[in-house]
């Protein structure tokens, strides 16, 4: 039952946002054809692109389970906001010229 509520308002959530944004941005300064979407490069083939994302997913997954959830680094926890949020920086330095970086292990 949680899980079920949990997709629920994670969809809620995309909707919502979705929905503010295209109020707030004007359509005619979109530049990606489809407000807020993210497409491959046309320099990148889509497995190449995949495989990127999946990379960058694993990085910022890997980086949380490791530092802030591990009991073995408990003690450096303290650091963990700043570890995850170099990971995000890093990923999307190196994914927002393939495919605007979708990180999201809940996507």
């Amino acid at each position: 039952m949680e899980a079920i509520c949990i997709v629920l308002s994670q969809l809620a959530g995309s909707v919502t946002g979705a929905g503010i944004l295209s109020c707030v941005y004007p359509t005619d300064k979109d530049l990606t054809g489809a407000l807020g979407s993210n497409a491959v490069s046309e320099e990148f083939s889509k497995v190449g692109a995949l495989l990127a994302e999946f990379l960058g997913t694993f990085l910022l997954m890997y980086t949380v389970l490791e530092t802030a959830v591990n009991p073995a680094t408990e003690a450096s926890r303290v650091m963990a906001c700043l570890v995850i949020g170099f990971s995000v920086f890093l990923a999307h330095s190196v994914l927002i010229p393939i495919d605007g970086c979708s990180i999201n292990p809940t996507r």
